[in-house]
């Protein structure tokens, strides 16, 4: 149980207290920036309290970023300036045009409330666990997008739920009540393959491309599979595009976010004289600037990642443990 001061009606915890103190220490010039404090076990015996208290009084401020612990050595003043907010560790996967959008909208979220440091893993698992695992007494949130091909659940759960949120890729089999803000691509992709079926419905064959190595493929293929087979439409899966099998009648929907693949389809349709929105069909996966021009105009599956930043910030600054799945919508241009 957390040990309480009675302050009049009011009750503080004895570390949130012993925390409050050291600031003001810090505010006054008793500890100078970069200056070591007392040790864990002066600081009990100097304010006869537990070291569990003081330990956790000395993790609130690091989490803070007011003062940094450096291993086998102890705890240093790390700034001066002093505004208690939130300290907000964002770990992304890589640097894309839509995590990008999804960056900018969480960081104005967020706005003066905290700082945001950001991080990203590009996909390697010694990278992500190492991140996460050196940081855990850094920051009171830890904002994840994970896409890792191995296992990160004991990694994940090493973050104490409250201050967990899990972005974009859904992890929902974590230890404790914690946020998330994810993709539901089962859903997506049905839902949106339904509301184009007036158009889809003038074509014989749908082809999935880059089926099997985007994040979330067997999910995507799982609501495409049920979309065609309610409407009984030829169903083809494959990582390239094969000039022997590109045909009429066929709508191509790229997962992949390199356009070098859809670029070799309009390459074939212009070889072979077909036209695209009418005997070639094509649907990408999350709108570029490139989508709007490119054979006058690409139809696209779009996440609103920008939405999802704002999500994200507005669940952590209210302090709900909730999941919601964020909005994706079908933009119908000239290729469909």
């Amino acid at each position: 149980m957390t040990e309480l001061t009675r302050a009049g009606n009011h009750f503080e915890p004895k570390y949130k207290k012993l925390a409050d103190l050291i600031i003001a220490q810090i505010e006054t010039g008793e500890y100078a920036l970069n200056q070591q404090i007392p040790s864990i076990k002066q600081l009990s015996k100097r304010y006869k309290m537990s070291r569990e208290t003081v330990s956790k009084a000395l993790n609130l401020l690091s989490e803070q970023g007011i003062i940094k612990a450096v291993y086998r050595q102890g705890y240093f003043v790390q700034k001066l300036d002093i505004k208690i907010g939130y300290r907000i560790f964002l770990l992304m996967d890589k640097v894309t045009e839509f995590k990008n959008r999804m960056y900018e909208a969480f960081l104005e979220e967020i706005g003066d409330s905290g700082e945001v440091h950001v991080f990203f893993h590009h996909h390697n698992y010694e990278v992500f666990k190492s991140l996460i695992l050196n940081n855990l007494k850094n920051y009171t949130h830890f904002v994840v997008v994970t896409y890792i091909m191995e296992d990160v659940e004991e990694i994940l759960n090493q973050i104490p739920a409250d201050k967990r949120i899990i972005l974009d890729n859904p992890e929902p089999q974590l230890a404790g009540e914690y946020a998330m803000v994810y993709q539901d691509f089962e859903t997506d992709i049905y839902n949106c393959l339904t509301e184009a079926y007036s158009r889809l419905k003038h074509y014989q064959r749908l082809v999935l491309v880059s089926a099997h190595s985007r994040w979330g493929a067997p999910q995507v293929i799982k609501g495409f599979k049920h979309f065609c087979q309610e409407h009984d439409f030829e169903i083809e899966l494959t990582d390239e595009i094969i000039p022997e099998e590109f045909k009429k009648q066929s709508v191509y929907i790229f997962l992949s976010n390199s356009d070098r693949k859809m670029v070799s389809a309009i390459k074939l349709c212009r070889a072979l004289n077909y036209e695209i929105g009418k005997d070639i069909g094509i649907i990408s996966y999350n709108d570029t600037y490139a989508n709007e021009v490119l054979a006058g105009g690409i139809s696209v599956i779009n996440t609103d990642f920008a939405q999802m930043g704002r999500t994200a910030a507005s669940i952590l600054l209210k302090g709900e443990r909730t999941a919601i799945v964020n909005p994706s919508k079908l933009i119908l241009r000239a290729s469909l």
